[in-house]
């Protein structure tokens, strides 16, 4: 076997490939502690942001389809505690498919026979870290997915990838002891980096890296063992970085590029050795081809950063294998340039060494720095805040300024300008002294000698809230609780919030001293204390502010233990109409809390009318079967309606429930209904209790009712037909009478269902039609006379006028209204006389009853006719007949 050794390289270059929690905790217990016992029932029920916390134990397969924003995590720092095995099943242990930002972490999973232990198919963005994956076919196969990151993973086999694009992983294990494995086997690929890889290939036919048309594929920072060949190449690019395998160990064939490469740093320094210079322009050409160019050359890549460095400047290439296991030499030239000096520099690098690692050291020449600021000053301002002030440095070539501070221990820029003047440093702690220091620079970034300024702020009145959150209980016990909103509040006020990070700290800065502050921390997915599902609850804590305060918080964990739950089951079938006695299939059940606000569970019946609600806590419930197409008691359409039944749930239960038919029978009456409004006048628009409403069928009057305080009337079971509804409205005055008012209004209806109708009153305003004064007279039944006599008797003159067929009678000899004092009289043969003032009301006139005398009259009339009848029939008698007498 051939060793591979470790480069002696940092931490930076590893990529984080984790992704935050989500919003909705499921919890998986195999032991039944919680929620679920499996992990798929938990996946089914993931909705996005998602976190499924696995507790340690053995559990079955689980596969991902059509999912996103998904984590799931094992509830432990070791991997081996949770175990997902695929068993005997032909399905991968862990199959991810069509799928988008999922994250599985600290589990071992174990795939089946001939199976891999991960499939990934179709997926996006996939985080997988800390896992140890082991099968007796591959570790693992990813599929036309991309953006994969894999950390800390332990395969026992060969990972293949395959029509992928950037694949990522740090930290990874691939271990094999097959005679013919491929660790890696990539295919169709671009993108694919390894970093921190360790290999261990024991087969006598293995190879490390096997590649298929793939391209910019990267291995570096290896370590481990491997007993064959460590590159074979059909098409496409490959690159190892840090180590140099020999070219017995390769199989590099037509058409494929396989290079062996160092990263060398180059770092540029004054003359001194002393100083980084930032800035510097930079191009590097492999055997002629450039490979890394700035602005200057003509390229875009960065010049070298605040440290002197070139961090984004590849590695340089030792060897190139093209399509041949012969490797070619390669050259490697650096050109560096500098301009922000006094004086421009140009240096060239020939044949740079490709074979060490060392960092490259450039010297440019010293720059002078400038004089330092004058008439610097430090004044303070308030509790939080001084100013500095300070004119130009005496140096021509003085580019800037520069105040640093120094409050912890180490000087820290606070303000970087090309101006003299004045400046204010903010957001100070009252009652503290503070140390700045405050330099010039020139146009190469060298700083002047510093001028040291120190001060104290005012005594504070505000104070400082800090302190740590972390999860007391429950399944994240003493974790940060990371995602929790912290807020303080005066009051009932909102005074400032903030979400914790990961490390769980939280600080609020400038809050004023006062009493009555409250602090609230509301985790990720809170839940009510008492509820009916597990999970952390709100803290609070009320407190007075007199001075900087450290509040470490515990957010409580509330356990909900399950009431006892059973199986509630039963048959659904139809009672009486068309369907009489068959199975109820595809009826909906539902299980309701006894108000029917809350529905607990629902299902729908079999083909057999059966249906079945599992784990249904014991208590009191009302059942609901709803038919298909259901209808209303009581309604205006037949068919099956629904049925509603009360349950004391103790103990497993099987239920019979009958739909029953109800059967529309159309009625022959209905209601006629109505609001009555006022239109004009002086309550226009405002609704008219107290109305009469009369309903006539014909000429029979069949209802008479008066609408209420809101104007509204109904007359019910009215037979089907034709009606007329008349709307009388209280003080009714006649149209064309003598006084302004409210009168009466008609409609006419064809009932053949409830109706309901709109009537407005209209308002005849007298006053603007009078040109000769009117009277009406009417009888004691309020119908209108016609032929009576009316007369106006004013001072020593009498007007007369006779009333119409509508009971009206106009004095068109007298113009303009009536005046004060007039006396008026009304005749009608058969009525007696009526006699009223100007002011008064009109009275009816009454019919006249007959007197003694008339009936002494009518007698004596009835006498004579009778004895003329005598007479005549005597004279009758006496002429023609003859005697008949009486034996």
């Amino acid at each position: 076997m051939i060793p591979v050794l470790l480069g002696t390289y940092g931490m930076d270059d590893v990529r984080s490939g984790s992704r935050a929690s989500g919003d909705t905790i499921l919890y998986v217990d195999g032991s039944g502690g919680s929620t679920y016992t499996n992990i798929q029932d938990a996946v089914d029920d993931a909705g996005p942001h998602t976190t499924i916390i696995v507790n340690s134990g053995n559990y079955d397969r689980f596969s991902i389809s059509g999912k996103g924003d998904l984590t799931i995590r094992g509830n432990s720092s070791s991997p081996d505690d949770v175990i997902v095995a695929a068993g005997l099943s032909s399905s991968p242990a862990a199959g991810l498919s069509s799928s988008s930002n999922i994250t599985l972490s600290f589990m071992q999973i174990v795939g089946g026979l001939g199976t891999v232990s991960v499939n990934l198919n179709r997926c996006n963005n996939i985080t997988l870290l800390n896992l140890k994956l082991s099968s007796l076919g591959s570790s693992m196969n990813i599929w036309d997915s991309e953006d994969v990151s894999m950390f800390f993973l332990s395969a026992y086999n060969p990972i293949g990838i395959y029509g992928s694009r950037r694949v990522a992983g740090g930290f990874v294990l691939i271990s094999s002891d097959k005679e013919q494995a491929k660790g890696l086997s990539i295919s169709s690929s671009s993108d694919v980096s390894m970093d921190f890889l360790t290999i261990n290939m024991t087969g006598s036919e293995s190879v490390v890296l096997y590649g298929t048309n793939s391209d910019n594929v990267t291995l570096l920072r290896l370590s481990g063992y491997y007993e064959n060949l460590f590159a074979e190449l059909h098409g496409g690019s490959a690159r190892v970085l840090g180590f140099d395998p020999p070219s017995s160990d390769l199989a590099i064939y037509s058409g494929s590029l396989f290079t062996v490469e160092n990263e060398r740093i180059v770092l540029v320094r004054d003359e001194t050795n002393t100083t980084v210079i930032e800035g510097v322009d930079l191009k590097l050409s492999s055997d002629g081809e450039v490979r890394y160019s700035t602005e200057h050359f003509g390229g875009s890549d960065p010049v070298s950063d605040q440290t002197g460095r070139f961090l984004e400047m590849p590695p340089l290439i030792a060897k190139a294998y093209r399509g041949a296991n012969t490797s070619s030499p390669v050259r490697n030239d650096i050109t560096l340039w500098y301009g922000g000096g006094d004086v421009e520099r140009e240096l060239f690098l020939k044949g740079i060494d490709a074979n060490v690692t060392q960092y490259i050291y450039v010297l440019l020449p010293d720059f002078e720095a400038p004089d330092p600021p004058q008439n610097a000053t430090i004044d303070v301002l308030s509790e939080d805040s001084v100013r500095i002030s300070f004119d130009g440095s005496n140096s021509s070539d003085a580019a800037g300024y520069r105040i640093y501070g120094n409050d912890t221990g180490d000087w820290r820029l606070l303000l970087n300008t090309t101006s003299a003047g004045s400046y204010t440093m903010e957001g100070l702690v009252g009652g503290t002294e503070y140390w700045f220091r405050l330099v010039s620079f020139d146009d190469s970034g060298i700083e002047s000698e510093g001028i040291i300024l120190n001060a104290t702020t005012l005594p504070p009145t505000k104070g400082t809230i800090q302190g740590h959150v972390s999860y007391d209980g429950g399944p994240q016990d003493g974790v940060n609780a990371s995602g929790c909103n912290i807020s303080i509040h005066n009051g009932s006020s909102l005074l400032t919030y903030m979400i914790v990070g990961e490390d769980g700290n939280f600080l609020f800065r400038n809050i004023s001293f006062g009493d009555g502050y409250l602090i609230r921390a509301v985790p990720t997915d809170a839940v009510m204390e008492g509820g009916n599902v597990s999970g952390y609850t709100e803290w609070n804590l009320t407190f007075n502010l007199t001075g900087d305060m450290n509040i470490d918080i515990a957010v409580p964990f509330y356990n909900y233990t399950p009431e006892p739950s059973g199986t509630l089951s039963g048959r659904v079938v139809y009672y009486n109409g068309p369907l009489d006695g068959e199975n109820a299939a595809n009826i909906t059940v539902t299980l309701f809390d006894p108000g029917l606000t809350h529905p607990f569970d629902s299902t729908v019946t079999d083909e057999d009318g059966r249906f079945v609600l599992d784990n249904v806590s014991f208590g009191d419930y009302i059942i609901v079967a709803r038919p298909v197409g259901d209808v209303r008691y009581g309604g205006n359409e037949s068919g099956y309606t629904i049925w509603r039944g009360i349950v004391n749930f103790t103990e497993d239960r099987d239920m019979f429930i009958s739909l029953r038919y109800y059967e529309y029978i159309p009625p022959d009456t209905a209601r006629i209904s109505g609001n009555l409004t006022f239109s004009g006048g002086p309550l226009d628009g405002e609704a008219a209790p107290g109305s009469t409403v009369e309903i006539y069928k014909g000429s029979e009057l069949v209802s008479a009712l008066q609408s209420d305080a809101a104007g509204t009337f109904a007359s019910d079971n009215l037979p089907y037909g034709s009606y007329i509804v008349v709307a009388i409205p209280p003080d009714e005055v006649v149209d064309g009478g003598n006084r302004s008012g409210y009168t009466r209004t008609e409609t006419h209806v064809n009932l053949t269902e409830d109706t309901s109708i709109d009537m407005v009153f209209g308002y005849y305003d007298h006053s603007t039609r009078i040109s000769h004064p009117e009277i009406v007279i009417v009888d004691e039944e309020g119908n209108p006379l016609e032929d009576v006599v009316v007369k106006a008797a004013i001072g020593g003159d009498v007007y007369k006028a006779v009333t119409d067929e509508n009971g009206r009678a106009v004095f068109t000899e007298f113009t303009g209204e009536f005046p004060d004092g007039t006396h008026f009289s009304a005749e009608k043969n058969g009525y007696g006389t009526a006699e009223w003032d100007k002011g008064e009301d009109v009275p009816p006139l009454k019919k006249e009853e007959k007197t003694g005398n008339d009936i002494f009259l009518y007698v004596l009339l009835a006498a004579v006719i009778i004895l003329l009848m005598l007479v005549l029939l005597f004279a009758f008698r006496k002429k023609g007949g003859k005697m008949v007498e009486e034996e």
